[in-house]
């Protein structure tokens, strides 16, 4: 079977903005080496770990994530990557940048797309089994997308639209459960770095 081509970000690229106005997406394997400077954002960024093990300080806690996990980080949070000794030369993960005024344009009068960014609980989500492979498909489907020359066609961007509409509406239902997001045991704190 012919395995499609996704949009891929290099381990080592140092870029941290975005080139295209509403949302992309990326799959990046290995060592982030490009991202171990502390930053942030002027978008929301959302990393689901596809496989291995990957460590990510996010507003002076680290949390150690697995495969399956996700990581939602809020316009402004100041995060970097946080390498561990042979543990994550193996991993792959799918990197999704999204702008406020793009799920803005997406949300209802009274409904908001970016909510599971404002919930209150941990940034990180470990989501049962059959949640999170439907969140990963409407990824899968946004990266195909996104490989496609989307200047001119009409039926890709409702196709991005609509994509992004379900795993928003997906994830903003399983942030309200307090169950799924990551517990003290994943994470632990950096007295060392202050924010």
């Amino acid at each position: 079977m012919l395995k499609r081509q996704v949009p891929t970000m290099a381990a080592d690229d140092p870029r941290q903005y975005m080139l295209n106005e509403n949302l992309e997406i990326y799959e990046k394997v290995g060592v982030p080496s490009g991202a171990l400077e502390m930053h942030f954002h002027n978008f929301y960024e959302i990393m689901y770990i596809i496989e291995g093990e990957f460590t990510i300080l996010v507003n002076n806690t680290n949390y150690v994530l697995n495969s399956g996990d996700f990581i939602l980080i809020d316009i402004n949070n100041l995060h970097h990557y946080t390498y561990t000794d042979s543990k994550h030369e193996n991993n792959k993960r799918i990197l999704m940048w999204v702008s406020k005024k793009y799920l803005d344009q997406l949300s209802a009068p009274r409904y908001k797309l970016d909510k599971c960014f404002k919930n209150g609980f941990t940034p990180a989500w470990r989501f049962p089994p059959h949640h999170r492979e439907q969140l990963y498909e409407y990824m899968l489907q946004l990266l195909y997308i996104s490989a496609e020359d989307n200047r001119n066609n009409t039926e890709n961007k409702l196709l991005q639209n609509a994509y992004t509409t379900l795993f928003f509406v997906h994830l903003n239902k399983l942030c309200q459960r307090k169950e799924f997001s990551f517990s003290p045991e994943n994470t632990y704190n950096d007295p060392m770095i202050r924010t």
